[in-house]
């Protein structure tokens, strides 16, 4: 996108197809998609492919586990659920870091920042497990589900908000 501001300008693309020639970027940005696929290894290969000795992919890891990174009384009942669906999860950083090393990719930092305004309630957690979109309840069964709902309604302050969530994001070296 030349003009765009970004210093030899940017392109956006399917990240396991990207339109460059082996060794021509110095950096690779993938932000929220890896959660979103049900086998990421394509992506690292691809950043891989790409990316010149010393270029950097720069990725976005453990998206649902964001909202329990600091302790609270609703982290700690949906825990066993969690640490259950962990191997499932297509961006846990151990996963991701594992496929990104076949391709030559090595862990070179990270860092967090907080989804500021995000932190949710005992009441809207459950809601949101009863409309199936907590990853770690969808696979769980009815009766873990529905203790984990019976847990979260026996907490105290209902509507009061739980620590906001800290997403990670990891920087990966060829």
């Amino acid at each position: 996108m030349p003009g765009s501001g970004y210093p030899g300008g940017a392109v956006r693309g399917d990240a396991t197809r990207l339109p460059f020639a082996p060794n021509a970027v110095d950096a690779v940005v993938v932000v929220w998609l890896l959660h979103l696929l049900p086998d990421p290894a394509p992506v690292p290969a691809e950043a891989a492919r790409v990316l010149r000795p010393g270029g950097v992919l720069i990725t976005t890891v453990d998206k649902d586990d964001a909202y329990f990174a600091e302790d609270s009384d609703a982290a700690r009942v949906t825990a066993d659920s969690r640490r259950r669906h962990a191997p499932l999860v297509p961006d846990h950083a151990a996963r991701v870091l594992g496929r990104a090393a076949e391709p030559g990719l090595g862990f070179a930092g990270g860092t967090v920042f907080p989804g500021t305004g995000q932190g949710r309630g005992p009441r809207r957690w459950r809601e949101v497990i009863e409309a199936g979109r907590v990853p770690c309840c969808t696979d769980a069964t009815p009766d873990r589900v529905t203790d984990t709902c019976r847990r979260l309604v026996a907490l105290p302050d209902q509507h009061a908000a739980r620590p906001d969530p800290l997403y990670r994001l990891i920087a990966l070296k060829a």
